[in-house]
């Protein structure tokens, strides 16, 4: 057996801070991306999941998940107007400015649906700037 505690149990050997755990493997701690992951088996038709999942491949530096995670996203939910800007810059990233123009002109449009006009002006003011 192995006996874990937290700082203040030294104080207090007989505190309910210690935990008294198995000789079993406890699986390594899991990052952000995979807690989103085990998060979207659990709820595979979950929008902000999805999304949220595209933006931390991305963060990572994975833009091929983020890609395709974005478009997977946009195909099942079209009116998931954020990932149209953030798809749009990670294309962009990747020397694909004509692909970029096309998902903000959708985009612009869907915002513009959407009553969106704070993201509407973002994706605007980039399509200006990659035009």
């Amino acid at each position: 057996m192995v006996v874990r505690c937290n700082r203040y149990a030294r104080y207090d050997p007989s505190s309910v801070a210690c935990i008294i755990a198995t000789t079993e493997k406890v699986s390594p701690p899991m990052n952000r991306r995979q807690k989103l992951e085990a998060l979207l088996v659990e709820s595979p038709d979950d929008s902000f999941l999805q999304y949220a999942l595209a933006m931390q491949c991305a963060a990572d530096g994975d833009d091929p998940a983020a890609v395709a995670g974005m478009g997977t996203l946009l195909d099942r939910d079209p009116h998931y107007v954020p990932a149209y800007f953030q798809l749009a810059q990670i294309v962009v990233r990747q020397g694909e400015n004509d692909r970029a123009r096309q998902l903000l002109t959708r985009g612009i449009e869907m915002a513009r649906r959407a009553g969106d006009d704070h993201a509407e002006g973002e994706m605007r003011g980039f399509l200006e700037q990659i035009a």
